[in-house]
């Protein structure tokens, strides 16, 4: 009698053990799809407002501002996350996969994001250069990345070809536009999302840093980035340019 009733609450609690296995392996899942669909309604919510705030400004004219409340995803890849262009795209990990979510503008865009996830509020200006600055309220407010075909950098240019000399120049600003200096990290991204060259780890002198690098590859041809963190305030700043 005692061997039954022994046996029968160990089949109770292996029964209850599987139970809980069961309910928290299917537990887990719900859990990590629910923060998959945060992170995405995040992005697609991130690149309307800040194409909708761009939009605005571009319409009221030279000198218009505006600000807009945005929730960054939590999971953001930086080596394929940009403004460059008339384009904003957030990529990021979704469902054990990639996921981007892109939008495009009236008007070419540039300027700053957060590298963490979370609630950030962003202010949107149109330039004289007839170009949307997107920027924070933190110390170092927004980073803007040019291209040069030229080491005097007179010659403005995003089209490179194998063997060319990229030549850049990095800056750096606050809230009211003025020069500010940081540290920073500096990546070059292939199309693949794959870095080319190494991080130029380094500070900035008077609110920017010149640098340039070789095109050494033939292959990877399209759309790379260069990337640029504020690595004291943990915004990046980026450019797109066309490597054929």
């Amino acid at each position: 009698m005692k061997s039954q009733s022994a046996l029968e609450f160990v089949t109770v609690v292996a029964v209850g053990l599987a139970l809980i296995a069961v309910s928290s392996f299917f537990g887990a899942d719900y859990i990590t799809s629910y923060f998959d669909s945060i992170n995405s309604i995040n992005a697609e919510q991130t690149t309307n407002n800040v194409v909708a705030a761009t939009n605005l400004v571009y319409s009221q004219g030279i000198g218009a501002q505006t600000k807009t409340f945005v929730t960054i995803p939590s999971n953001i890849i930086l080596n394929r996350t940009y403004i460059s262009g008339n384009e904003i795209n957030i990529e990021f990990y979704y469902g054990g996969h990639i996921k981007d979510v892109y939008n495009n503008a009236a008007v070419n865009m540039t300027g700053s994001l957060s590298v963490y996830g979370g609630k950030l509020t962003l202010y949107i200006r149109m330039e004289p250069s007839r170009t949307a600055i997107i920027f924070t309220d933190a110390p170092v407010s927004y980073i803007l990345v040019n291209t040069f075909n030229n080491s005097a950098r007179t010659n403005p240019d995003n089209n490179f070809t194998f063997n060319e000399i990229v030549y850049y120049s990095v800056y750096l600003k606050d809230f009211n536009d003025s020069a500010v200096d940081s540290s920073i990290n500096l990546n070059v991204y292939r199309t693949d999302g794959s870095q080319f060259g190494s991080t130029v780890s380094t500070n900035t002198s008077g609110g920017s840093y010149n640098g340039s690098f070789n095109l050494t590859e033939s292959g990877y041809g399209g759309k790379w980035i260069i990337s640029v963190v504020d690595t004291s305030n943990q915004i990046f700043g980026t450019t797109l340019f066309n490597k054929y």
